[in-house]
């Protein structure tokens, strides 16, 4: 896991890297908000290029070592062929866990390539993979509070994009007990 999550950073930060040369505009990226980001040219230009791949991706996942081994073992992680990235799609999602974790992981993942809050180091590569595991368990509760303002502004963003009622809380760690007591 720890390898993966290194490659795949290395891959979003050489694209953000990319993106920026290609115009300095892309370095403002994370100034925008939760519910702006999806307007972003370089954003919808992902997600469209997803939707045009998505087949040959479904089929990757699908065929891939790890589903076919979970499948052995009764476990099923075979996602529909026909699957499409839309806003507001949660209501379909929340019917399958393993669409609607596949789905969470991209965004997270359109969202790092493209440099949105995206981490600056290697070493939190591996707290991002379980954010995309915290967001995903999240959508079912009233709240999600975290002290990492990078993953907040990112699961609002995709909470938004989904259409997920979870309310996303910054909650800076010295005022966790204040900011959970007030919640009730």
């Amino acid at each position: 896991m720890e390898s993966d999550g290194k490659y795949k950073y290395q891959i979003d930060k050489g694209h953000y890297q990319e993106l920026c040369k290609q115009d300095k505009h892309f370095q403002s990226i994370s100034t925008l908000t939760y519910d702006k980001i999806w307007d972003h040219k370089e954003i919808i230009n992902c997600l469209e290029e997803l939707n045009r791949n998505m087949p040959q991706i479904i089929n990757r996942h699908n065929f891939n070592v790890d589903t076919i081994s979970l499948a052995m073992l009764g476990i099923n992680k075979i996602l529909p062929e026909d699957l499409q990235i839309q806003r507001g799609m949660y209501d379909e999602l929340k019917k399958s866990h393993k669409a609607l974790e596949f789905v969470v992981e991209i965004l997270f993942r359109v969202l790092n390539i493209s440099g949105y809050n995206a981490d600056k180091e290697e070493a939190t590569t591996i707290s991002g993979i379980h954010d995309v595991t915290h967001a995903i368990y999240a959508t079912k509760a009233d709240k999600l509070f975290s002290s990492d303002k990078k993953f907040v502004n990112k699961c609002a963003a995709i909470y938004y994009f989904l259409g997920v009622k979870t309310q996303v809380v910054l909650c800076p760690q010295k005022e966790i007990a204040k900011i959970l007591l007030e919640s009730k």
